[in-house]
């Protein structure tokens, strides 16, 4: 995996908070990447595990914030049922 951080994906956005906030200094800027765990399927595991209280909702990649309540409610509803897979 390769988690190097280009320069030219970082500079529009230093260049966006100089532009907006231009009292707010960026020299020490250090740029970092909330890297996303991702199935290679790209479809999150939402699931029951082997241990009956151990329920996965992993694997969201770039979507977690689009379809955390969509699986939450799935998780929600293995929470409450017997099934083994949403």
């Amino acid at each position: 995996m390769n988690c190097d951080i280009r320069a030219a994906r970082i500079s529009p956005l230093l260049v966006w908070c100089r532009r907006h906030f231009p009292e707010m200094s960026t020299r020490e800027s250090v740029p970092w990447a909330g890297l996303r765990p991702m199935m290679p399927d790209m479809l999150p595991r939402v699931m029951r595990g082997k241990h009956p209280r151990v329920f996965y909702n992993t694997g969201h990649g770039h979507l977690g914030w689009t379809l955390s309540a969509a699986t939450a409610d799935a998780v929600a509803a293995l929470v409450t049922s017997g099934s083994r897979a949403a």
